[in-house]
């Protein structure tokens, strides 16, 4: 019996974590990147849902290195047709309404408080090289190739078709019964949302002015 106790005693020992010992982190704590430090979107439909995101869609001039893959990409036609795709959709707009009344939009904007964003734009815009990679996409004759192709690619010649489609009038006609575009208005209006936002747009951790700390990175 007392060599019983006396495991349980050692067992009791081990598990108090020595004095000074670092805690594991908690994985419920809130994460914070670096300003534009998301990666980059993958393909065309990914691209077009981080421009019409207003919870992430400062990504692009957060970081000069994001803007020159923007200017890539929006050198290509296709990123315009999955935006003309998108527009005969009116979930689309409620999309954006959505994402507007999201408090996230609040850290996305007051990121720009963050003196490492114009920090690395000073770098930037003194580097000759950058104004060189900017200009590679109006230096590329596959732009132009691009761009002289697209009245010829069908997709572009469906979608004017579409606009004509009855079925795309008894979309929007039937908009206020979609829940897939009344739930982010409803959303907007809820009182909820102005005290998410006031609660967002108050809160020290995003901002990075007036000394207040920036949270730690994540690795």
């Amino acid at each position: 019996m007392k060599l019983h106790r006396c495991l349980l005693c050692l067992a009791a020992l081990l598990a108090v974590p020595a004095h000074g010992a670092e805690a594991p982190p908690d994985p419920a704590a809130p994460v914070y990147h670096v300003p534009g430090g998301q990666p980059a979107p993958g393909n065309v439909t990914d691209w077009a849902d981080r421009c019409t995101d207003f919870t992430v869609n400062g990504w692009g001039f957060k970081d000069p290195e994001n803007t020159l893959k923007l200017i890539g990409q929006f050198s290509d036609p296709a990123i315009f047709l999955e935006f003309a795709q998108r527009s005969l959709d009116p979930a689309s707009y409620a999309h954006i309404v959505g994402t507007l009344a999201d408090p996230a939009t609040a850290k996305n904007y007051l990121e720009w408080s963050d003196p490492v964003i114009y920090a690395k734009w000073s770098a930037a815009l003194m580097d000759p090289n950058f104004y060189v990679r900017a200009m590679q996409p109006m230096l590329n004759p596959n732009t132009y190739v691009r761009w002289m192709m697209a009245p010829m690619d069908p997709r572009w010649w469906s979608v004017a078709m579409q606009t004509m489609n009855p079925v795309v009038w008894m979309k929007w006609l039937g908009a206020p019964l979609d829940p897939r575009v009344m739930a982010p208005l409803a959303k907007a209006a809820d009182p909820n949302t102005s005290l998410k936002w006031s609660q967002a747009m108050s809160d020290p951790a995003n901002f990075r002015w007036n000394g207040f700390p920036a949270p730690a990175a994540k690795p």
